[in-house]
Order: structure tokens, then sequence, then C-alpha cells
């Protein structure tokens, strides 16, 4: 998954290059296991922040915000055409730096989810993005929620989002249970009791699915997504609108 440097073909010629090399090994043992389903753990996902990088800037915080504005318009801008034209991984360059810089970007981390729907498996590889560097994480989704937990862990849109990656994936189990961490850090947000509703209906427990639509709709959820799924399976009551 990762280009060594030019110099650094013979891992032997300095000890700069057999660090890099290491490195590189540790990353590829790190990715195979994540790829297997192993869990993943914060040592394998390097540190928050990384030394080198800027940041970390805090996509909720107002004082970042011209650090926010020209990271959005260097890179996550850049980002989204790249995906419209269908150049992953020159995309994915390019959320790679932003999610280092910014761990907790709600679009970004959103976007994981969609890309794994349309790719799945597929992570970033500076190689076939035509770029020279050393990775110092394995640069999976869920390394980038791993660190953005790190930097925010009592964040319950982080949660929601992360359990939005599982749901578009196809992990329900995994789903439900980052839906249910959310909503013990904010039970009165109603996106996060729509999505619960939404994980139900496709779990096939309607009875809590409409326990939580009632919920999402009594907080001023705006779509109509979720009561439309529970009426086609009638089981969406009359007296619930």
């Amino acid at each position: 998954m990762c280009a060594m440097p030019a110099s650094c073909q013979n891992p032997a010629a300095s000890p700069a290059c057999r660090g890099a090399s290491a490195r590189v090994a540790v990353i590829l043992a790190s990715l195979a296991g994540l790829l297997a389903g192993v869990p993943v753990r914060a040592e394998e996902c390097g540190p928050v922040p990384l030394p080198g990088a800027a940041g970390p800037y805090d996509y909720v915080d107002s004082k970042y915000a011209w650090n926010l504005n020209d990271i959005s318009q260097n890179h996550w801008v850049v980002a989204q055409r790249e995906l419209k034209d269908k150049r992953i991984q020159w995309a994915l360059y390019q959320m790679n730096y932003l999610l280092i810089r910014v761990p907790n970007h709600y679009p970004a981390l959103f976007e994981l989810g969609r890309i794994q729907q349309q790719y799945p498996g597929v992570t970033y590889n500076p190689a076939l993005a035509g770029k020279d560097e050393v990775l110092e994480f394995p640069p999976t989704p869920e390394c980038y929620f791993n660190r953005a937990f790190r930097y925010r862990p009592n964040d319950a849109t982080l949660r929601m989002l992360y359990g939005m990656y599982f749901h578009k994936t196809g992990k329900l189990d995994d789903a439900l249970t980052e839906y249910l961490k959310a909503e013990d850090m904010d039970p009165e947000s109603s996106e996060i009791q729509y999505n619960l509703g939404l994980i139900y209906v496709d779990l096939k427990d309607y009875d809590a699915a409409v326990v939580h639509a009632r919920k999402a709709y009594d907080l001023g959820y705006p779509l109509a997504g979720l009561r439309k799924k529970l009426a086609a399976a009638g089981k969406w009551p009359a007296s619930g609108g």
C-alpha cells in the first residue's frame, strides 16, 4: 500500500531507509489485520496530532475558521471534484491529508462510507496516486474514525457517523452499537433517533423502529423516509402521522 522513496529501494542503504521500511512493514501488517476484521488499536493508527503535520483543527470550533476554510478549499473541494471524476486514489490522497489535520471533519468521515459502498475495500495507496510518501498508519476508515474519537471522545455526531459508515457497508450489528453509543451521548438528537429507526427497520425490529421514529419526528426531524419505510412494511400507525 505504501510507495517507498526511490532512494530507499535498498532498505539497507541507510538507517533512515531501514526505518522507513520498518514503518511500511508495520502498516501493511496492521492493514491486513484491519481488512480481516480485527478490531483496530490506537497504537496502530498513529498519534493525534501526527508529528510534523499542521493542526489538529477542530471542525466545530469557530476559532479555527480560517484554517478550516483554507484546508477545505485546497483539499476537501478538490477531493469532491476527484470523486465526481472517479479518480478515487487522488480523492483519497486529499482526504488523508485533510483527516490527519482535521480528524473530526464530518463531511469527509461521512464520505468514507459512500466510497466503501461503491469501491469495497479500497484504501489510499500513494503509489496509485503518484505520490512518494511513507504512510504513518493504515489509511482505513477504521483508523480515521479511531483518530477522530481520540481527538474528540465525547462527540455524539462522530459516533453517529461511525454507525452510518457501518450501516452503509452492511455491518448492521456494528452500526446499531455505534448508534446506541451516540444516543447515550445525545438522546435529544433527532438525527440520531432517525438513524436508530432506520437500522431497526433493516434489522426488522419494527417495534423499536417505531419508537425511534416517533422520537425523531417529535424532535422535529424533517425527512419522511423512515416513516415511508415503516408505512410500506405496514408498521406505521395512522395516528402517528
